[in-house]
């Protein structure tokens, strides 16, 4: 009665004779308890005294047309007038209200609603790759003839080291994979050897009815099957042993090591098909590989005689080999994943050090005043090493975040985690706004100089940080240090007057900068993964150290003029340059929410990545995917973009593609999808924020600010943007990760079209 003593209303141990019944899955439907039998292959329906009637049998069965090997009986589900049960493979629909009949179900119907679901899923995958293949296809056709061989040799080397280490990768894996298979076939008849002198089959034999579950030899039986599997005190994980007893026809399992099946559970409902019926015939034991819902089991079988010399039962011991397998595949994925980064990043760092001796260690090239490619050089190698040192924690800098982090307040924790971020981006910011409107007498080489020994004082900070306050404070020095030392790279070529050493000084600091980030994305979470990420910190404050002797002893120094601090007569006041449309628009409708929605990789992927389980190595190969794009695509795509569109279309286009690949990502928030994501931000990176900067440069208001100020709100903007980052996806996330994806992409998507249409500049600019 509700609220009462449970009183017991069934028993199947005290029904009269020998008879089994064995309840297992019970209902309450309309007043009634049902429940299915697994002694009598029946659902019964309890009818008082420890009495119960059947709904369904093989009788039953049989008199309403159907018939079949054999009546499991296991589960069911019931609604009013209905029954519904598993059997040999198909659905049974028993009706039990009005004139009985049964209906057989063999086949799943898929109803219109999931095709039409599975062929939009394809349709737009299929667009993106064909988007993707129209991409590649027009960048080849406008690509240079040196562009398609040097392409094409890239391509060719890189077929040969996947070749080679797939190749070698799966001969390897090949080999440890049969060795640890032959290693488990002999393991297992070691436990089938010790089973046929521990378990004793007398005991086994005596055990016939399910009122002889935990007697003596239940007991003892149980024992014997733990010691069986049983090596150095514990047993071994991923084994089982259990014993098997045929009763009916069918095998029922009478015990397991671990006592959690009952006893005479039902197992082979066809004995004389079954191994067990070949073992009891032959009396040889029987090793095979099996497959059921919780794996692929090698499982070995033998026979329990009693002293006659009969079979009484049977020994089964099972091996997981799914969890070895996966081990294995494990393994050979992260191995896979490791050589990959490994050679993606000693790509970058021979190809540093080919530009490095080809344009700074030549003495004839150094003697050549009129000559950029020594400043080139000197830069693009100062830094790709001080790039590569700041970006080695980017693929866990949240994920350290977030074990430091607390609640406050009503703040999503998810926030909360991006703080650090923002605030450090936010310091840079200021930092490289006031640095617009300085006159700094030291030269540039003693900012790149100071930039790095101050990062990597935030860097050693961050590495001894043990509370989220002092993590805080390490990383506003760490935004303070980069917002100098990104505002000196960029000023010190856009002071270059002759305008062909400006444009290949930009190239050379760009190909150095992206060179490091990428290099130093993908060999942090490898670091990270073996050593720890404060050992990383401590490795990236060495890595800014080099990079600030490699400045001190390099770099030629450069100092700004008063004349280029000012612009000639009709200059602007910052609110007016601000205020001009071409600018606000460019800022407002196409460079924030752009940058903004860039870290999606240095934020959001991350802590997505963690919660399915993936390593810091793992999250790093998402890095190597988004450098592929940004390196080896970023010129060709570029070229393109601007014969297709012009500078000021392509930041839009850029945008309008990442809105849609983070549509794609909110509909299906899958790992898959995630990486393809990554992907897509690869290419649009790779063409999006060379073309911004192109169109900003441009501007006439930017002539008339003064190009070293514009530059400075420029950063500004930039850090904005990476400062809001953490904040937007953290509060995605926090609202339902679909969701906030969806508004922060139509957002974006938004803003790209408001962009296209209003961001032209104003026609008295424009003369």
């Amino acid at each position: 009665e509700a609220g009462g003593e449970p009183v017991k209303r069934y028993d199947g141990r005290e029904l009269p004779g020998e008879e089994f019944s064995i309840p297992s899955d019970i209902h309450y439907q309309g007043g009634e308890l049902y429940f299915s039998d697994l002694g009598r292959d029946a659902i019964l329906r309890w009818t008082g005294s420890n009495e119960a009637g059947p709904v369904f049998d093989e009788a039953m069965a049989g008199k309403l047309g159907y018939d079949d090997a054999f009546f499991e009986c296991k589960s069911f589900q019931m609604t009013a007038g209905h029954l519904v049960l598993p059997n040999n493979g198909k659905v049974v629909h028993l009706r039990t209200e009005g004139e009985p009949s049964i209906r057989i179900l063999d086949r799943a119907r898929v109803t219109a609603e999931l095709w039409i679901r599975r062929a939009v899923v394809w349709l737009l995958l299929a667009l993106i790759a064909a988007s993707a293949l129209a991409l590649l296809g027009l960048a080849v056709r406008h690509a240079t003839p040196a562009g398609r061989r040097m392409a094409q040799q890239a391509l060719i080397v890189a077929a040969m080291i996947g070749a080679v280490v797939g190749i070698t990768t799966t001969m390897i894996f090949s080999n440890m994979n049969r060795r640890l298979e032959q290693e488990s076939a002999k393991n297992l008849r070691g436990y089938l050897e010790v089973g046929r002198l521990v378990v004793d089959a007398g005991a086994v034999d005596r055990i016939r009815h399910v009122r002889h579950y935990m007697n003596e030899d239940y007991q003892a039986v149980l024992r014997q099957l733990q010691q069986t599997i049983t090596r150095d005190g514990a047993i071994e994980p991923g084994t089982f042993s259990g014993v098997y007893k045929v009763v009916g026809g069918k095998v029922s399992a009478l015990a397991y090591h671990d006592g959690l099946r009952g006893i005479f559970y039902p197992y082979d409902y066809q004995y004389e098909q079954s191994v067990y019926a070949e073992v009891a015939e032959s009396g040889k034991p029987y090793v095979g590989e099996t497959v059921d819902i919780y794996g692929t089991w090698l499982n070995g079988v033998i026979p329990l005689l009693n002293e006659a010399g009969e079979t009484v039962g049977f020994l089964e011991v099972g091996v997981d080999q799914s969890a070895h397998r996966e081990a294995n595949r494990s393994l050979f994925r992260k191995t896979l994943i490791d050589l990959a980064m490994v050679l993606f990043v000693l790509l970058f760092i021979f190809t540093e050090i080919g530009f490095f001796s080809s344009h700074v260690l030549d003495p004839s090239v150094r003697n050549d005043a009129d000559s950029p490619r020594y400043d080139e050089g000197a830069l693009r190698f100062v830094s790709f090493l001080a790039l590569s040192g700041v970006f080695l924690s980017a693929s866990f800098l949240p994920l350290f975040s977030k074990s430091l982090a607390a609640p406050m307040g009503r703040l999503p924790f998810e926030m909360v985690i991006g703080l650090p971020m923002a605030i450090e981006t936010l310091c840079g910011a200021v930092v490289a706004l006031l640095y617009g409107h300085m006159r700094i007498r030291t030269g540039l080489k003693t900012d790149m100089v100071l930039g790095c020994l101050i990062i990597a004082g935030g860097m050693a900070g961050t590495a001894m940080a043990n509370t989220f306050e002092h993590l805080v404070a390490a990383r506003i020095l760490t935004g303070m240090g980069m917002g100098l030392l990104m505002i000196a790279f960029r000023t010190y070529f856009l002071m270059e007057t002759r305008a062909a050493h400006k444009e290949s000084g930009i190239i050379a600091l760009t190909a150095g900068v992206v060179a490091g980030i990428n290099a130093g994305s993908v060999s942090g979470g490898m670091l990270a993964a073996r050593f720890g990420m404060k050992t990383t910190f401590g490795v990236q404050a060495v890595l800014l150290v080099l990079a600030a002797a490699a400045a001190a002893g390099l770099i030629r120094n450069r100092y700004r003029s008063r004349a280029a601090e000012g612009s000639s007569g009709g200059g602007l006041s910052p609110l007016g340059f601000l205020f001009h449309r071409a600018v606000w628009s460019f800022f407002v409708f196409a460079f924030l929410p752009i940058t903004t929605c860039g870290l999606f990789l240095g934020f959001l992927f991350p802590l997505f990545a963690e919660s399915r389980g993936l390593s810091t190595a793992e999250i790093s190969l998402a890095f190597m995917l988004f450098g592929v794009g940004s390196v080896y695509l970023g010129p060709s795509l570029t070229r393109l973009t601007t014969q297709l569109f012009g500078a000021r279309r392509a930041v839009p286009a850029g945008a309008l593609l990442m809105a849609g690949a983070l549509l794609l990502f909110a509909r299906m928030p899958t790992l898959a999808i995630a990486y393809v994501t990554v992907v897509i931000f690869g290419l649009t990176d790779s063409f999006v924020f060379n073309q911004g900067l192109s169109y900003f440069s441009s501007l006439p208001g930017v002539r008339r600010f003064g190009t070293d100020k514009a530059m400075g709100v420029y950063n500004v903007f930039e850090s904005g943007g990476e400062a809001l980052g953490p904040m937007v996806f953290g509060l995605a996330m926090s609202l339902g990760l679909g969701t906030g994806l969806a508004v922060i992409g139509s957002t974006l998507g938004l803003c790209a079209l408001a962009f296209w249409a209003v961001g032209r500049p104003a026609r008295k600019e424009s003369t």
